[in-house]
């Protein structure tokens, strides 16, 4: 995991700012996932760890958390051959987000599942990830948040009852200090 923690960072790690978070953070310093696309061998290895948890929580259909997770979600859903649900956002203020089915059909071809796997790039605060699990549809079928990076600090994410699998859990505090390590990974 070393190993794709540092790749991860030297593709996505960008400096500058300020940053919003979801939860409301200003940050000297974001994980760009999008990024992460313009390598295609990185990419594969992390949509294939995402899609092997996907299938090990016999998931059959995936929601995105808008926007960062969408991209990652369309790319698991055509490796395992599972539908996407979109999700719009209703409100996005610091600190609280709300969403709602992108369409009527992406509810209903929800509501016909039995587990669903919500996709987000980056975990904070998980701001986003409780404002998706506040849609009673998914709250009912949801077994499991995937992703790739957990970045918040512990005590400090909110509680969100569900099991999270994220292929990296690493604290990167949102403002870094010139002395910090990390600098080294970013652009």
């Amino acid at each position: 995991m070393a190993r794709l923690r540092d790749e991860i960072l030297d593709v996505a790690l960008e400096r500058g700012g300020p940053y919003e978070f979801a939860g409301g953070d200003i940050a000297n310093n974001k994980l760009n996932t999008d990024r992460l696309h313009s390598n295609r061998e990185l990419q594969s290895r992390i949509v294939e760890r995402l899609g092997y948890l996907a299938l090990s929580f016999k998931a059959d259909a995936l929601i995105p958390v808008p926007d960062g997770g969408n991209k990652w979600a369309e790319l698991i859903a055509d490796l395992i051959k599972k539908p996407v649900c979109y999700l719009r956002k209703v409100e996005a203020t610091p600190g609280l987000r709300t969403y709602d089915f992108a369409t009527d059909w992406f509810e209903k071809v929800a509501e016909k599942k039995e587990k669903i796997m919500i996709v987000d790039d980056v975990g904070n605060r998980l701001t986003s990830i409780k404002g998706v699990m506040e849609i009673p549809i998914i709250a009912k079928r949801a077994v499991l948040v995937g992703g790739i990076w957990m970045r918040g600090e512990q005590g400090v994410t909110q509680q969100v009852d569900i099991r999270q699998k994220w292929l990296v859990e690493e604290y990167i505090p949102p403002m870094l200090p010139e002395n910090s390590e990390l600098w080294k990974h970013a652009s």
